[in-house]
């Protein structure tokens, strides 16, 4: 099946194609990261339109059960304020916090940050709220803090950051920040102009041994992995019209570029999620400083102490 316009897509056989391709998946995608799947079976056409059409037929099918109601990632709205309101008896809380006590010799792992005594110290820089789910799932197990600019990040948002940044280069780290954006006019400027502001904050990135790099989109990407790149007419008068880099991009680059971030999970997951996510957080990470941790207090110590902490507040609250 495939599609050249937009009164050609049969709509029913492409939700059964999004259940198929959800199914493929190891990491939860954005809406836009499925549509770019489609665009490149080929099964239907790369425009707005289009789009727009696909993000309203999938809430149809996860309203009525056809789609996973929760299966694309997004972050464009929070609650804020989320707590729970379970209500606990006294006797309840009192045996969980002994259960938790006794438990201490199993679990004291969870306890140790995964990137305590780190030399290096590693964020997620996104151009998209929307990608920050995608993100997470890759990451869940990695604890690394993945950050939201939407665009042109605001100043007071940035300034809070780069303060954060600061505290922990102070400490000894070296600071490494992976970002990932579009490749459009705007998306090439984004990171140079992130770099710009925090250089102006008098933040030095490359202390310490430190770096920021553009991990995608790039031009090879875009050539080694084929991925859709030329804007439909709306996008293209809109970047010509609207846009004051685009001339700038032009002369850089000879044609104009409009590929979103969601498309390399799009054409390439496992690529994705393994060389271009993982793999360049990993390189930044030392499993042999955690181990030792690990290794330095085992169950039959902690257990050991639990009894003796025990028993000390005892006789203590006694006397």
């Amino acid at each position: 099946m495939t599609a050249s316009r937009q009164g050609n897509v049969k709509w029913k056989e492409i939700i059964k194609v999004v259940k198929q391709e959800l199914a493929k998946l190891s990491f939860k995608p954005t809406l836009r990261t499925m549509f770019y799947r489609l665009v490149s079976k080929p099964l239907i056409p790369n425009t707005n339109t289009t789009y727009k059409s696909l993000g309203h037929m999938t809430v149809e099918a996860r309203m009525d059960g056809r789609l996973p109601i929760a299966c694309f990632a997004d972050n464009s709205r929070q609650v804020v304020g989320d707590w729970s309101e379970d209500y606990w008896t006294p006797d309840q809380v009192i045996d969980h916090r002994i259960n938790e006590l006794w438990n201490t010799e199993n679990d004291y792992e969870a306890f140790i940050p995964m990137w305590h005594n780190q030399p290096h110290y590693v964020e997620i820089w996104t151009e998209k709220d929307a990608m920050v789910g995608t993100f997470q799932s890759i990451l869940e197990e990695h604890y690394v803090r993945i950050v939201p600019m939407r665009g042109f990040s605001s100043l007071t948002f940035l300034y809070e950051t780069v303060q954060r940044l600061k505290r922990l280069q102070i400490g000894g780290k070296s600071i490494h920040i992976l970002y990932y954006g579009d490749f459009d006019p705007s998306g090439d400027y984004m990171d140079t102009d992130l770099q710009k502001r925090m250089r102006k904050m008098k933040f030095n990135i490359n202390k310490n041994g430190g770096s920021f790099e553009r991990i995608a989109v790039t031009p090879k990407q875009i050539e080694q992995h084929k991925l859709p790149y030329n804007p439909d007419e709306v996008t293209t008068r809109k970047l010509m019209e609207n846009d004051s880099r685009t001339n700038g991009f032009l002369k850089k680059y000879g044609k104009l570029y409009a590929v979103e971030i969601d498309a390399l999970p799009a054409k390439i997951p496992d690529v994705f999620k393994q060389e271009l996510v993982i793999d360049m957080v990993e390189k930044y990470y030392d499993k042999d400083i955690y181990q030792k941790l690990v290794d330095k207090y085992p169950p039959s110590d902690i257990n050991r102490q639990v009894r003796e902490s025990v028993l000390r507040k005892m006789r203590e609250d006694a006397d």
